[in-house]
């Protein structure tokens, strides 16, 4: 039907206008870019498809500041390998983000810093050559220079497509907007530094998730760990959890660390029975001790342990534990 495209264009702008800001839930501006994705490719002649490129171009601005942040954050903290994670997404998927040549020039001097002046030549070469307008090109180039790789040419496509971005016009809000914004849940400023010209990104977001753990040691050799399910170009789940971990004592048997912190022995490592001991459960002499001493029945068995509960309130009678051992393990 004629009408499907126009059908299409409102379901991408339904989940456009429940965008959330960058660093929060992006589930929304995800659906977005798959709709605006849904629509270019079917309807490539509709009337709508300049608004609906636009519309692209603004969703994965969002999404691209997301990444950029929290790599941003990262990079900041010296967690290299996190922010490389991040950032090496973020160039490679979003090349129209108003900030990729940032994010370029942080990832060459992760790698600079990692020692690997091969690849951080790599990323200052392309500020260079796709970014040739950007504020940090005589960094990049003094980089380069230092680190002795050649230096490239600007592309004739990128200065164009640069000059063109900074001549295009852009919404600016009101006085009285710009408060009202403050306290608004969808983007603002985002929508305003979304690129105006270029083909945006057509390739859908991979569903298969990479995983990382994130340990660090603590006493009693458990390791707490941060388990991180990073999406390409998407979010991150983190979940907090103590992992199970095997950790050897002086005489090299190993106990595991369970999900709340308590250790246990290792299978086939119990403790010898006490001597004397009448039943082979008992792995404490004391009541090894009393088992082999009680009276017959009807003697003053009961009386003895009811003195010892009410001496000790903590102390439980031997018969009681082997009553609760029975309800727990019925052998």
């Amino acid at each position: 039907m004629k009408e499907a495209a126009y059908a299409q264009h409102q379901v991408a702008m339904a989940h456009y206008r429940q965008m959330d800001k960058p660093d929060r839930d992006r589930s929304q501006a995800r659906r977005a870019e798959e709709e605006f994705q849904t629509f270019l490719q079917k309807y490539p002649n509709d009337p709508l498809l300049p608004s609906a490129e636009q519309h692209l171009r603004e969703v994965q601005e969002v999404l691209a500041e997301g990444d950029y942040r929290i790599g941003y954050f990262y990079y900041v903290k010296g967690d290299r390998r996190a922010a490389a994670g991040r950032l090496l997404t973020l160039t490679a998927r979003y090349p129209l983000y108003s900030r990729s040549d940032r994010a370029l020039y942080m990832l060459g001097d992760i790698f600079e810093k990692s020692e690997q002046k091969q690849m951080a030549s790599r990323y200052y070469a392309r500020i260079v050559r796709d970014y040739p307008l950007s504020s940090l090109v005589p960094d990049a180039k003094s980089r380069l220079t230092e680190i002795k790789a050649p230096i490239p040419t600007p592309d004739p496509k990128a200065v164009a497509w640069m000059t063109a971005e900074q001549n295009a016009p852009r919404p600016k809000s009101s006085l009285i907007q710009r408060p009202i914004k403050l306290f608004s849940g969808g983007p603002s400023g985002e929508l305003r530094a979304a690129s105006r010209s270029g083909l945006p990104t057509m390739t859908p977001e991979s569903d298969s998730p990479g995983t990382e753990i994130l340990a660090s040691p603590v006493p009693g050799g458990a390791r707490n760990s941060i388990v991180a399910t990073v999406t390409s170009g998407g979010s991150s789940t983190a979940t907090g959890s103590a992992e199970n971990t095997a950790a050897s004592d002086s005489s090299g048997a190993a106990t595991t660390t369970g999900t709340d912190g308590s250790t246990a022995p290792p299978a086939g490592d119990a403790a010898p029975p006490a001597t004397g001991a009448t039943d082979s459960s008992n792995a404490n002499p004391e009541a090894a001790n009393t088992d082999a001493a009680k009276p017959p029945d009807g003697q003053a068995q009961d009386g003895t342990a009811n003195a010892d509960a009410k001496a000790d309130p903590k102390k439980e009678s031997t018969s009681k534990k082997k009553k609760g051992l029975r309800k727990i393990v019925p052998w």
